[in-house]
């Protein structure tokens, strides 16, 4: 406030009122608020652009949303149509035998790098605790305490908790493990690890066919897993194919990579040897086999380009629509002109 500033008992600098009041502003040295609150951005008095939905400028945007879609649209379509897929459901073969044989037709030679997924229904790794119960340290290879783990990973916290696991209770029946050790991995989403594996071999010719089980999971991942030295280490926890599984899906449907086949399939039937050790009975699941190419977009998947279409043929009603609007008004104007003259 300025030295030489008038005293006014009444002004109040919490009251608007007060600053919009110039010369008790002036008076009380308080000129900059007066200012301030008569600025036109406090006032809402700011530039702005307001356009006008003109029948030309509607149906012109229209056509651009149109143009787009198509342009998206058509080509996602096309590209997802040349792709190869096989999908093959494999546990009401195998039941409960611990190895089946599966075969496989390819209908259509696969040029293309073949990548392996196997397909699990009915699973729901999105739920809060199964995603929760794991420890980042401990799959980084360090040592964690008894407190931590049962904080983390609970209820999957000692080896004992994975003694339903053929391997694990293997391991203890040999004194390979400690039923009172921490597990390494511990946690629910170490604990249903998918663990089935795959052979393929064609029929014609009896030759089995090789799959490159590296680099299936990403890169980024990779460097976080470390194998542990602890006694409670049931699993290798740099295992791709658990890198793969522990980056939770987030629908009860999902795939996950397996392996890939360079450079492709020829066309016929093949057998693919399954060892079956996962159980989906428990959870009224079904396991698939598939083997797809792929693009720069992913699988086989029409959804994205059915999107672009549909908003394509959306906003055709709508252009047609407002065109529709815009001649009955003009005939109502027409007509109101000629009934007053």
């Amino acid at each position: 406030m300025a030295d030489d500033a008038i005293e006014d008992p009444n002004f109040n600098p919490m009251h608007i009122e007060d600053f919009l009041d110039r010369n008790k502003c002036e008076q009380c040295g308080e000129l900059q608020l007066y200012e301030l609150a008569k600025s036109n951005f406090r006032q809402q008095n700011m530039a702005a652009w307001r356009p006008v939905p003109t029948l030309c400028y509607s149906v012109g945007m229209f056509l651009v949303v149109i143009i787009v879609s198509l342009a998206f649209g058509i080509p996602l379509i096309v590209m997802s149509g040349d792709i190869v897929e096989v999908k093959k459901r494999y546990d009401d073969i195998c039941g409960g035998a611990k190895s089946c044989s599966v075969k496989v037709d390819v209908d259509e030679k696969m040029d293309k790098t073949v990548h392996i997924y196997y397909e699990l229904h009915n699973f729901h790794q999105n739920h809060r605790i199964y995603m929760k119960s794991l420890n980042r340290e401990q799959l980084e290879g360090k040592s964690i305490s008894e407190s931590t783990a049962d904080s983390d990973c609970d209820p999957a916290i000692f080896i004992r908790h994975f003694s339903s696991l053929e391997t694990v209770s293997n391991m203890i029946a040999s004194n390979l493990l400690r039923a009172d050790d921490v597990a390494y991995p511990c946690g629910l989403i170490a604990k249903s690890f998918f663990n089935d594996r795959y052979a393929i071999v064609k029929d014609t010719n009896g030759v089995q066919v090789d799959i490159d089980e590296k680099k299936i999971a990403w890169s980024d991942d990779r460097g976080k897993y470390e194998k542990s030295g602890e006694p409670g280490a049931w699993l290798d926890m740099t295992d791709e194919h658990f890198i793969v599984w522990m980056r939770v899906a987030g629908l009860p449907t999902f795939r996950k990579h397996w392996g890939r086949i360079e450079p492709g399939l020829e066309e016929g039937t093949y057998t693919v040897t399954v060892e079956n050790n996962y159980d989906v009975s428990k959870f009224s699941g079904k396991k698939y086999i598939v083997l797809t190419t792929v693009n720069a977009f992913g699988g086989k998947n029409y959804v994205l380009g059915s999107c672009f279409l549909g908003l394509a043929g959306l906003a055709v009603i709508l252009c047609i629509a407002f065109l529709g609007a815009y001649k009955i008004k003009q005939s109502r104007e027409t007509l109101v002109n000629v009934v007053n003259n």
